[in-house]
């Protein structure tokens, strides 16, 4: 004996259990195999697209914000004297500003034109004195070697440094190199001239022009008291706004890596917009797609339809089933395209690693990302636009005649 899908069900019962609304969706979908399938995978295509622009844009944002920030932290304030000649960073300035909340660190720099040497090579070079704080906090990249320490006779240079000299990098680690600069850092302006002979500890990157890194007490022993810049570590990043109008209202300069940060999010904001932009197109094409496909479903069943309704189906039920066949198509079709997505997405990292690689670069670049609010907002989407497809041929399909539709067929 053959059961009657609505049998055990009167007029007045309950409505058809959702388990068999979903039983007769998916044998609907899988009816017409290959039209369900082009459906689903415009679907997946549009959804697809969309993830990975937005992806590739994501990407792109976190690369340049790294390569820009560098390992500067984003708790990080540098401050400097607009004024020199009126406000300027010396052992009381620094003091009061050490006296500031949410302050960890204060850490100095000082700097001064000079000669660097090597046997008969010289040329003009910008000499630092900084300390190990500064260092850690900035985004000078120890390459070669190792860190200032404790001696006065310590220098790291950078790579242009050790090229304009024409020595070997590899061969520069434990040579020493005269400097010669001279320092105006002090409260009465006096200029010393300091000459000396240091040794190399490390090699740093850097090709925009010649400088030499020196301990901030060669410059504090030769009589240097004012400060060129100071860098501030803050314990919390949502205090930095307040911890720089402090300083501002003493009358220094401020500026932290969150303000470059805030740029490059608002570029990368409009970028996003217009990738997910074209992406959209797909999505259309997509949503299109799946309401004709309904529609048609709609047509071709007007008869199996008003025939549920003669046994008792409701409209609530038949709305349920139409839901239930856009849900699967949209949702289905989303997490596909977001596999797949994430799929190309893989490949190409790992094929520009390897590029990149194969040119010297040693550190992983990742041109997509694919963060979980993404995956998650993706998925909302494709259900919302399912249900938003599915609005006119279920309700269409609900106000059905089953009289009407039983004549007609």
């Amino acid at each position: 004996m053959v059961r009657n899908p609505m049998q055990g069900r009167s007029s007045k019962g309950h409505p058809i259990a959702l388990s068999l609304v979903i039983e007769l969706a998916m044998k609907n979908l899988f009816f017409k195999k290959l039209r369900t399938t082009l459906t689903a995978m415009g679907v997946v295509i549009g959804i697809g697209s969309v993830v990975f622009l937005f992806a590739f844009a994501t990407g792109l944002q976190n690369l340049v914000s790294k390569q820009v920030i560098g390992s500067k932290s984003v708790k990080t304030v540098d401050v400097s004297s607009a004024r020199s000649k009126v406000v300027r960073l010396d052992a009381a300035s620094q003091d009061k500003i050490r006296t500031i909340g949410s302050i960890e660190s204060v850490s100095k720099i000082y700097n001064a034109a000079g000669k660097a040497s090597v046997q008969e090579s010289q040329l003009d070079t910008v000499v630092y004195g900084v300390d190990k704080g500064y260092l850690d906090l900035s985004s000078v990249k120890l390459i070669q070697g190792s860190q200032l320490g404790e001696s006065d006779d310590a220098v790291l240079t950078n790579t242009a440094l050790v090229k304009a000299l024409g020595a070997d990098q590899s061969k520069f680690i434990g040579q020493k190199i005269h400097l010669k600069f001279t320092l105006t850092g002090s409260a009465t302006d006096d200029k010393t001239t300091v000459e000396q002979d240091f040794v190399v500890k490390g090699i740093v990157d850097g090709a925009a022009g010649a400088e030499a890194y020196v301990p901030s007490s060669v410059f504090e022993k030769n009589g240097t008291s004012v400060a060129s810049n100071l860098k501030i570590l803050v314990s919390n990043q949502n205090d930095v706004p307040q911890v720089r109008r402090e300083i501002e209202s003493l009358g220094f300069s401020s500026t932290s890596p969150l303000d470059t940060l805030d740029q490059i999010n608002q570029v990368f904001g409009l970028l996003q917009l217009i990738l997910i932009g074209f992406g959209g197109i797909g999505v259309i094409i997509a949503v299109l797609g799946m309401f004709n496909t309904l529609t048609i479903s709609l047509l071709e069943r007007t008869r199996e339809i008003g025939l549920m309704i003669t046994l008792g189906a409701r409209q609530r039920d038949v709305r349920r089933m139409f839901i239930v066949e856009s849900l699967i198509l949209s949702i289905v079709g989303g997490v596909v395209g977001i596999l797949g997505a994430w799929v190309f997405g893989l490949t190409a990292n790992i094929a520009l690693n390897s590029f990149a690689h194969s040119r010297g670069v040693t550190e992983e670049v990742s041109a997509f990302a694919f963060p979980p609010i993404l995956i998650l907002s993706t998925l909302i989407l494709s259900a919302i636009l399912g249900l938003l497809v599915v609005y006119f041929p279920a309700r269409r399909a609900a106000l059905i005649d089953p009289i009407e539709a039983l004549r007609n067929e």
